[in-house]
């Protein structure tokens, strides 16, 4: 994404789940005027496109962004890492990162409430 954004392209298109995103957001952020930031959605979850209501079928996604349908998109920033969407602490984000690919490609978003169940029984506490 910097590459592209170094090249002087656009738009950049990140196809993919929220971290793939969030990878793409990461590259974008910290320039001075970075390109327009397109999303087809092929994640697990999809939950930054469902808020910013991206269709969820991938030729709908492309139709839509073929079209312009621009808005606006915070982006947080915690030391030098970028966020989008939602930023995890805790047992949720423990959950998260222990969910394997192919689990979420088996099971889809099945597989963080079983990961979340058992970061929650093991009753572990974070300081803050």
């Amino acid at each position: 994404a910097k590459k592209a954004a170094q090249a002087q392209f656009d738009i950049v298109v990140a196809v993919g789940g929220d971290g793939t995103i969030n990878e793409v957001v990461s590259g974008l952020a910290p320039l001075e005027q970075p390109p327009y930031l397109g999303i087809v959605p092929a994640g697990t979850v999809n939950n930054l496109a469902r808020v910013l209501q991206i269709p969820l079928d991938i030729d709908d996604a492309i139709a839509n962004l073929l079209q312009g349908h621009l808005q606006p998109l915070d982006v947080g920033q915690v030391n030098d890492d970028y966020l989008i969407s939602t930023m995890t602490l805790g047992i949720l984000a423990d959950a998260a990162l222990n969910v394997t690919q192919s689990e979420k490609q088996k099971w889809g978003p099945l597989a963080f409430l079983n990961e979340g169940v058992h970061a929650l029984a093991k009753h572990q506490h974070y300081p803050l």
